[in-house]
């Protein structure tokens, strides 16, 4: 089956020119879609995001992203492994002491932290999807998290490139534990008779 564009899935999923193309053109839409969107100047949240926002030493950040997820396999409730890049817009510089909120195509997430610039930093918070997560920035280059959440625990570690980064992804659905405790149990059992 091929996509609106008229080709064949794989042939998109395979060009990482496409992808960067598709994904700064999808941010700088949602962006101008969030612009476009009538706001309330008198909100309580907006006065308390701009008056955070001027501190060095504490501030909100927003941020749009849009993924492109290619799993490499995905099994239901047993886990997958996968690779995806993210184009992150952020519309504010994060302080020594920062909470963000990171909107999307993709789950949407929520998170507070700690950072030196991009040198180090540490934080976690929530995804939109049922998940809790802890992360890590070690050098403006490489990040990683831990996740868990309705459906397993997952680990992810990447490359950044400027604003995209480079991820691997694995998680471990909740129904591995009864097959590995089966393995275990019937597997052990076996070798001892």
């Amino acid at each position: 089956m091929n996509d609106p564009s008229g080709h064949a899935p794989g042939l998109i999923m395979n060009s990482k020119v496409f992808q960067k193309r598709a994904i700064k053109a999808g941010v700088r839409a949602a962006a101008a879609k969030k612009a476009a969107a009538p706001t309330k100047t008198t909100s309580a949240k907006t006065t308390a995001i701009a008056s955070s926002s001027s501190s060095p030493i504490a501030n909100h950040v927003t941020k749009s992203h849009v993924t492109s997820f290619a799993p490499i396999f995905d099994i239901p409730f047993i886990g997958g492994v996968g690779v995806s890049s993210t184009f992150t817009t952020p519309h504010e510089k994060p302080a020594f002491l920062n909470s963000y909120t990171d909107t999307g195509i993709n789950p949407s997430t929520s998170a507070v932290g700690v950072g030196i610039s991009d040198w180090f930093g540490v934080g976690g918070g929530y995804s939109r999807e049922g998940n809790v997560f802890v992360g890590l920035q070690v050098t403006p280059w490489f990040h990683g998290s831990v996740s868990v959440g309705l459906e397993g625990v997952g680990v992810s570690v990447g490359y950044d490139d400027d604003n995209t980064a480079y991820d691997i992804e694995v998680k471990a659905g909740w129904g591995l534990i009864p097959v590995l405790f089966g393995i275990h149990y019937f597997g052990g059992s076996l070798s001892y008779a």
